[in-house]
């Protein structure tokens, strides 16, 4: 599990333009790459 507190952030923050919401989405793509995205590697 991870999880990234964003500190002083409203509600729904994500609907704003911002370096904050940048960085969710950023974090949002990450965690979709890693957990739901086939792997790069076959196994052997």
């Amino acid at each position: 599990m991870e999880l990234e507190p964003f500190e002083v952030m409203t509600h729904l923050f994500g609907n704003t333009p911002g370096p904050e919401s940048d960085r969710s989405v950023e974090l949002m793509n990450d965690f979709v790459a890693k957990h739901l995205m086939p792997s790069a590697v076959a196994p052997v």
